[in-house]
């Protein structure tokens, strides 16, 4: 056994899988969430459809996936905020055609899953970020906008 201290990061960040977040000659998603929300270091998460994943799966093991890994970076990296991310511009979990309505969806989704994240004791001490990546009309993400906080049910004693 060694007496190693735990790599603790700020927080982990839950992205769409979507190609237009990661592209080469674009500004990537990371990099913005990034520096909207001063993070330095993060883990990485990937479902389709981010707040859909956690709210209305298409299987019940993608929630339930996705929910260990998230509890997995918790207890590997100590995160204290969990950043949640879905995207506009046809985002193909939603299959939506209108902008609208979509936004109106995704906004909806985060919302719920914040909630339902917040009363699983097991993600009661995150903060938990609301965002959505803007994706403009060249598949290029422009900025990450914030769109809800809900700060930790309880405090870490």
């Amino acid at each position: 056994m060694t007496n190693e201290k735990p790599h603790v990061i700020a927080a982990a960040v839950v992205f769409c899988m979507d190609w237009r977040l990661y592209q080469k000659d674009a500004p990537q998603a990371i990099s913005l969430v990034q520096d909207v929300l001063g993070i330095v270091e993060c883990d990485v998460l990937v479902a389709a459809g981010v707040s859909k994943a956690l709210v209305e799966p298409q299987i019940p093991a993608l929630r339930e996936s996705l929910l260990w890994h998230i509890e997995t970076s918790q207890k590997l990296h100590h995160i204290n905020a969990l950043v949640l991310v879905d995207h506009d511009n046809k985002c193909g979990a939603y299959g939506m055609g209108d902008p609208i309505k979509e936004e109106q969806a995704h906004r909806a989704n985060l919302a719920r899953a914040g909630v339902m994240l917040q009363e699983d004791s097991r993600f009661a001490y995150l903060k938990i970020i609301l965002a959505i990546a803007r994706i403009d009309e060249d598949n290029k993400v422009k900025k990450i906008e914030v769109v809800g906080e809900l700060p930790p049910r309880r405090a870490l004693v």
